[in-house]
This record gives structure tokens, sequence and C-alpha cells, in this order.
């Protein structure tokens, strides 16, 4: 946060658990007061930027950060080209199918903050513990989540996805796990690494550069 504040020639607000202020709100993951802000930002209808942990290449200090502009998650698609994608050195693999649906519930903090939510009762259930989902689960034939990165890595490994609105994988997803979609993925691939940092170009101001389209 202070190397995004030192880009934007923002404030950081170092408290552990900030309030609201006026103004472009930028928050960090879900905990210590950051719905709270977003919640009165929308209201006042003031600008506010979300970020968390990123979507390809993600890592604390060393990795990606995503940042998203009033939602939790880039859930469109840009026309963008593909350097930044390119640079993750990362391979969409072709679509394939298996035998199983592999289901990964939302976390507690999660269920906590956007209410109820409904899961399949069936299907093999993945457990969170650093791994991507696919490694655990090789022969997926669909991944069902709700907003978990584990959808955005099962469209990159060429599995389809099941996934709420507010997901990145949205653009990707099948609307069932009986209705399996595998559409063209590099646009939204391209789109996606536009979404996501590295401290050092939150730093120098590269994010902001992008970020501020949106305003």
């Amino acid at each position: 946060m202070r190397a995004f504040a030192a880009g934007c020639q923002g404030e950081v607000v170092d408290e552990p658990f900030p309030t609201y202020k006026p103004g472009i709100s930028v928050v960090w993951g879900l905990l210590r007061g950051a719905p709270e802000i977003i919640e009165e930002a929308n209201a006042r209808g003031d600008p506010w930027f979300y970020v968390d942990h990123g979507y390809v290449g993600r890592g604390h200090t060393h990795g990606y950060y995503r940042v998203t502009y009033k939602l939790h998650q880039k859930t469109w698609v840009e026309d963008r080209p593909s350097d930044r994608w390119d640079a993750l050195n990362t391979k969409l693999n072709a679509w394939h199918s298996g035998s199983d649906v592999v289901i990964v519930p939302p976390a507690p903090m999660v269920r906590a903050l956007f209410g109820p939510i409904i899961m399949p009762e069936t299907g093999v259930e993945s457990v969170k513990n650093g791994k991507p989902v696919l490694e655990k689960f090789p022969n997926a034939k669909v991944v069902v989540t709700w907003n978990s990165i584990a959808a955005v890595e099962a469209v990159i490994g060429g599995v389809p996805c099941v996934v709420h609105g507010i997901s990145a994988a949205k653009p990707m997803a099948s609307p069932s796990v009986d209705d399996l979609r595998t559409p063209d993925r590099a646009m939204w691939a391209n789109s996606l690494a536009y979404g996501q940092f590295l401290i050092s170009e939150m730093e120098r101001g590269i994010a902001w550069k992008i970020l501020k389209q949106y305003l």
C-alpha cells in the first residue's frame, strides 16, 4: 500500500482499523475496515480501488497484486496488448476434458461479507492449501466456485469453470456443469494482466497510469 501511495501521490492511513475519508479510497482485502470504507464510498458515489493478491504469478512482496476499480475482481474484458501477459511466461493450455467436478467453496470471510452462498452438493471438494487446484485434481472436468482464483487457474489450465459474477473468470465461465463452454481466452488473458501489478510497478506509478483511466 505504501508503494501504491507513492506511485499515485496518495496518503497512507496507518491505522489498525481505518475509516472512510472523502476522495479516492484504496483498500486492501476484506478485513480491518475495508468493507465499511467501500460501503461508505458507494453510498456517497465516490471512486474506490480494491487491492488483493494477483490472478497470476502472485506472491508476497515479490509477486503480483490485483487492483480493481469499484469491484473485488476484474470481471470485464478490455482490448489490451499482450505485453503484460507475455511477461508472465504463462501458457494457456488447450481445453481438455476430465471426470471430476471440483468444488472450491468460498472462504468464511467471503461468506460473512456477501451473505448466504449456495454451493453444489455433489463433487470433489477442494481444500485450500496453497497448491493450484489443477495440481491437486489433474482429472478435473470442471471447477465450480464462487469467487476463488482457482477459477482463473482452471481457465488458464484448460478446464471449464462455473462461477458467480464477482469472479474474474466470469467472462470465460460456463452456465452450468451440464453446459460447458470453451471460449477463446487470448483477449481475456491480456486484459487480466493489465489488472495486476508488481510492487515496483506500483511504486514507479506504472499501475496508476493504467488505473487512473477508469476515473
